[in-house]
């Protein structure tokens, strides 16, 4: 969970809010949250696609965005302001390598606002923005190990030698003399020992370098995006369609985001996560207390209402469409 720090920027707008005039402030130009370490949350509700596809299987994501003002011979555009939108890439980069940018392919996509100030309802447009793709190349997997080697022939053991004859007979005394008894036979040899055992086979081979792959298109395609933009609420909410594409499939989105982006997972009186929501912990009061120790406020405009989303853990919007005041 992130420690949230950006509450004492709201009690410093409250006490500039008091403390001004009371005149009407003019309408500011258009811009979008934009803080270096606090991105934007953002919901997603499916509107087209397969819902068993891998592209269908979205909820949220965490966006970065910034605004500037273009180049025009050395100096900053003054009557257009560009904005770019980059996605979190950590969900892609474990097992596997996202190849960077190239000539024709941004990791980011980037539009302009139709104007430099909010219409009449003060929404921003940005009818159309260049698509964001990423290259995911994942890793190769060995092949398989070399067989293991034959076991060694065992050797025949020695056959036994054979017994010796018995010695003739002495021949009778007196008249014919007898004949010699038959010498004995010898003794069967010995049957021959058994074959020794095998040696051991060898050692497998090492596995092979997987096979080559070229990796898989991740695309994001943003359109028909607004911007709220008014002194109180400056650029923190926005909502889009949203086009995703993965390997061959497609979905589209509704999408909502919400500045700053402020995770809200419940922690236990030991201070462990939960895996449960807090609702506590997206308003504007702090909790200095076990086990939560945040000193501040969560940061986000009192003027919103927003819940803690119980799937993705992170402060979101409580609409499913940006929240206008008058």
């Amino acid at each position: 969970m992130k420690i949230r720090l950006l509450g004492w920027f709201a009690g410093l707008a409250a006490v500039a809010a008091a403390t001004s005039p009371g005149c009407s402030q003019p309408k500011p130009e258009c811009t979008v949250g934009s803080a270096t370490n606090f991105p934007f949350a953002a919901k997603l509700v499916l509107v087209d696609g397969d819902p068993e596809s891998p592209c269908a299987q979205k909820k949220g994501l965490t966006l970065g965005m910034q605004t500037y003002n273009p180049d025009a011979g050395g100096n900053p555009d003054r009557e257009t302001k560009l904005v770019a939108i980059q996605t979190d890439r950590d969900e892609w980069s474990e097992g596997g390598m996202i190849l960077e940018e190239g000539e024709d392919r941004k990791t980011y996509a980037l539009g302009a606002f139709e104007s430099i100030a909010p219409d009449a309802n003060n929404l921003c447009r940005i009818p159309s923005l260049s698509p964001a793709e990423l290259l995911v190349v994942p890793g190769g997997e060995g092949g398989a190990g070399g067989g293991g080697g034959e076991g060694g022939a065992g050797e025949g053991g020695a056959g036994g030698e054979g017994g010796a004859g018995g010695e003739a007979g002495a021949g009778g005394e007196g008249g014919a003399g007898g004949e010699g008894g038959a010498g004995g036979e010898g003794g069967a040899g010995g049957e021959g020992g058994e074959g020794g055992e095998g040696g051991a086979g060898g050692e497998g081979g090492e596995g092979g370098a997987g096979p080559a792959d070229e990796g898989r298109s991740i695309r994001y395609e943003w359109s028909n995006m607004e911007v709220y933009v008014t002194a109180a609420n400056l650029g923190n909410q926005f909502q889009a369609d949203l086009t995703y594409s993965e390997g061959s499939c497609t979905a589209k989105y509704r999408v909502v985001g919400l500045w700053p982006e402020v995770h809200c997972e419940k922690l236990d009186d030991e201070g462990e996560p939960t895996g449960e929501p807090e609702d506590k912990l997206c308003d504007n009061i702090p909790d200095p207390e076990a086990p939560y120790y945040l000193p501040y406020a969560s940061g986000i405009s009192a003027d919103l209402k927003v819940k803690c989303d119980p799937d993705l853990l992170v402060c979101v919007l409580d609409s499913d469409t940006i929240q206008t005041f008058e």
